[in-house]
């Protein structure tokens, strides 16, 4: 029986993890987005949804290959990580995009996190031997009510307007 749970565990741990990056993976984020946004979610909470989209990225996987690109998500991964408050839930959600789930954060907590996220991930990389520069566009949402889908939708266009505008600007809110 006691192998039985333990076995378990680590299955729901390695379905849970990203296998890169060793953070949270897409399925992780999803329960945890609907845990704090999905029906039955409490509404005197206010969750914010951090989006992270990687400026840069498909350049250097093109020029110095799958692994370096490997390599470079692992060592972004690491940074975000060592930023972010130990109650966020951080995800790799696919490719270079990264989302943070934080449980009640004030507005200042949020703008210095997100400058601080940007700065930290254009800080230049070495990958494969090279000098690798890359910047992040970061989006915020806060729920405010919103369900899991609209709450989502609203931190991933946050990012899109950060990244379609100047790169490096103040982080867009929702």
């Amino acid at each position: 029986v006691t192998d039985n749970i333990v076995l378990r565990h680590q299955l729901q741990r390695l379905a849970n993890t990203d296998p890169l990056t060793g953070i949270g993976n897409r399925r992780a984020f999803d329960a945890a987005l609907a845990e704090v946004a999905g029906p039955g979610a409490p509404d005197h909470t206010a969750p914010a949804l951090v989006m992270i989209d990687l400026d840069g990225f498909k350049g250097v996987n093109d020029r110095l290959g799958h692994s370096a690109g490997d390599e470079l998500l692992k060592t972004v991964a690491g940074r975000i990580g060592a930023v972010v408050p130990d109650e966020a839930l951080v995800s790799r959600l696919g490719g270079d995009e990264f989302a943070l789930l934080l449980g009640n954060p004030e507005a200042a907590v949020l703008e210095t996190l997100a400058s601080r996220l940007r700065l930290d991930l254009s800080v230049p990389y070495m990958i494969a031997g090279e000098r690798v520069r890359i910047s992040a566009s970061v989006g915020v949402a806060r729920r405010e009510g919103r369900m899991a889908d609209a709450f989502y939708a609203a931190a991933d266009a946050a990012c899109y307007r950060e990244k379609t505008g100047r790169q490096g600007a103040t982080a867009r809110f929702a």
